[in-house]
Formats: structure tokens, C-alpha cells, sequence
């Protein structure tokens, strides 16, 4: 039905804009050049609510598609044929570890390859290092049995939680340098003179700009001397600040989904004691959802993706948009950058319980 349903809407874009388009033209050449245009805003407001709908009718037929992925999955490991899954998690091999090759952890055929449903590259580590030092304490290994067993029990939560991070596998970057730039500061971007300077200048400099193009009101010479201090700005500390920009924005993509993932996290009411841990542990120091810190930390991003707009460069130097986008990524760091790494390490524990839930689940 899904894929139906985005058949048809595809082909009612097709048939909205041609159909629109000849009609404005009719309208144009021999009726009235307003219906004409009224046609034409019909037509366009027609088709992006068409390509809207498109588009989120293909987001589920996607979604759908992988939760029977993930089932199809499940009955290939029962019948024992799962030498084909693609993640062998070789870069974890181990030759000098006591068992890890003889007891074929990782590679072709491996546990690894069996077990693993974590996308996320700290939710892999997350796993392999279960495999290479697993708890030594009697009660640990009873406490993460009850939390396996548990999510076993939880077969619809894990497949909703893996396919989201599924969703963006192909987009996860490795997250050393981005843990680093967490845990970094850049106090001058915090203080209050800055934070004015940025807003004011720009202000007045456009109102300046206007003065002049309206009847020469000030001097040809005073927007264009603000335009060269706005320049001067953006020099000073160029590289480091781009190097902070660029190494943020490669998480764009990633982030949503994360924040996705630890909202299903937030949601879920969990029963065991390791599971409810894990969880309580995903707050900043206010006691806020680490979902929603993440999601203000995507939205920053997101206005850097504007960089890539070929117009940036004139919008960069008008608006000195580099430093404000500075300055909210630090005051971000400066609220919830010590937090960053524990809440994706979290995230990667409820991937590896999730992992091993996998076996619970189709072994009772």
C-alpha cells in the first residue's frame, strides 16, 4: 500500500506541474496575465504540498522496508544462514588477546557478525569490548542478564530502536575529534561584549547600507569601511574557527538520528535495575532529557549547513553569521559538552544489550 501510495502521489506531482504550468501559459496568452498568475501559485503551492506528502510517505515505506529487513534477519540467524551479514567487525581483531581469534569473535562467521545490531560507532565498540573483557563480578553478570532478558522480551522496541540508527548507518562519522571538540573551550565566543558586538554591528552596518541606496543619505564611504571591519573580523582566528565548524558540521546527519534514538530511550519504561540505570544517566544537570539537548545541538548545526549555499560568502560578511554560530555551539559546550561522550557511551550500551537481546530473544 505504501509503495503504491508513493507511486501515485509521484505521478500526481507530474501531473500537477504539467497540467498547472499549461494552463498558467494558456491563461497568459489569451485570457489575463492575473489568472495566469494565480494559476502558477495554485500550481506551485499544489506541488510542494504534493512533494511534501511524497516525502514522508516515502520516509515509512523506507521504515517498513527495514523492519522486515530486520525480521528477515532474525529467521536467516534461526536457520543458521547469517554468513552473509555485511558488519564482520574485523578492525576489532585481536591477535595477542587470550581467545578473541581462536574463539572466532570477530571477522567471517564470527559472534560478532551473529550478534551485532549496533550501528553507531560507539555502540559497536560497546560491543566488541563486551566480547574481549566481559564482567568478571557474579552480581554484574545477573543484573545485565535481567536487562538482556528484558529487552528480549521487547522484540517491537528493538526493532524501532535498531532501525532508526539503520536509518543513517551510512552517515555515522567517527566521533574521537568530535568528543575532543566537546570537551574544548572557546571562552572569548562567551563573552558579553562579543555577543553584542556581533549583534549590533551587523544592525547597524545594513542600516547604513539602506541609507545610502535611499537618496545617498550617508557617505558612499561609511557602509563600505563597516563591510571592511566585518571582513577584518572574519580573518581574525579564521582557521581555528573553521577547523571547529567543519569538525561539527560532518555530525549533521548523525545527529537527528541520535537524538531519535535517545527519545526512544527517554519513552520506554523500563523494568530492571541496569536498563533504569542507564537511562536515569541520560540527563544534563538540570535534569532535562539528553534528547533535547541533542536536538538544540542539531539545530545550531543546521545553520551551518548554510556555508554550503553559494550566497553564504555575502551573507557571512553582512551578518558575521561565523561568530554567531560560534557562539551558540559554545554555550551549548558550555551547558552539556562534558555530558556528550557519556550520553553516546549509553547510547552504545543499549545497542550491545540490544545485541545480545537479539540471542535471548530467538533462543529462549
Amino acid at each position: 500500500k505504501q509503495e503504491q501510495t508513493a507511486n501515485r502521489l509521484s505521478n500526481y506531482r507530474l501531473l500537477t506541474s504539467v497540467a498547472g504550468f499549461t494552463i498558467a501559459v494558456f491563461l497568459y496568452l489569451k485570457v489575463s496575465q492575473v489568472l495566469a498568475f494565480v494559476m502558477g501559485v495554485l500550481t506551485l503551492g499544489g506541488f510542494l504540498y504534493l512533494a511534501i506528502h511524497h516525502r514522508l510517505v516515502r520516509r515509512q515505506l523506507r521504515y517498513s522496508e527495514i523492519i522486515i529487513e530486520l525480521n528477515e534477519k532474525g529467521i536467516q540467524r534461526l536457520q543458521g544462514d547469517w554468513g552473509n551479514f555485511p558488519d564482520l567487525g574485523e578492525e576489532f581483531e585481536d591477535e595477542k588477546h587470550p581467545y578473541a581469534h581462536d574463539l572466532d569473535l570477530f571477522g567471517q562467521g564470527s559472534f560478532f557478525q551473529w550478534i551485532n545490531s549496533a550501528h553507531t560507532p560507539l555502540g559497536r565498540i560497546s560491543l566488541s569490548q563486551i566480547f574481549k573483557n566481559p564482567p568478571q563480578n557474579p552480581d554484574s553478570i545477573l543484573v545485565r542478564q535481567e536487562a538482556i532478558s528484558e529487552l528480549g522480551e521487547s522484540l517491537g522496541w528493538r526493532q524501532r530502536f535498531e532501525a532508526e540508527s539503520i536509518k543513517a548507518s551510512h552517515q555515522f562519522q567517527k566521533v574521537e575529534s568530535f568528543l575532543q571538540w566537546a570537551q574544548e573551550r572557546e571562552e572569548a565566543y562567551l563573552k558579553p561584549v562579543l555577543k553584542v558586538a556581533v549583534t549590533i554591528l551587523p544592525l547597524v552596518t545594513t542600516i547604513m547600507i539602506a541609507l545610502y541606496f535611499i537618496g545617498e543619505a550617508v557617505p558612499w564611504y561609511i557602509p563600505l569601511l563597516l563591510i571592511g571591519v566585518h571582513i577584518l573580523l572574519l580573518q581574525l582566528y579564521k582557521k581555528e574557527r573553521l577547523i571547529a565548524l567543519a569538525t561539527v558540521y560532518k555530525h549533521e546527519a548523525s545527529l537527528q538520528t541520535y537524538t531519535n534514538l535517545l527519545r526512544q530511550i527517554e519513552k520506554k519504561k523500563f523494568h530492571s535495575a541496569e536498563l533504569r540505570r542507564l537511562q536515569k544517566s541520560l540527563r544534563d544537570r538540570d535534569g532535562k532529557p539528553a534528547y533535547q539537548q541533542i536536538a538544540k545541538l542539531s539545530k545550531i548545526v543546521e545553520r551551518i549547513s548554510n556555508r554550503e549555499n553559494a550566497m553564504f560568502i555575502f551573507f557571512n560578511i553582512l551578518f558575521l553569521w561565523d561568530y554567531h554560530c560560534m557562539i551558540a555551539l559554545e554555550e551549548w559546550k558550555n551547558k552539556s559538552g562534558d555530558l556528550l561522550k557519556n550520553w553516546l557511551e549509553v547510547l552504545g550500551d543499549f545497542e550491545e544489550l540490544a545485541s545480545l537481546a537479539n540471542i535471548s530473544f530467538e533462543n529462549p
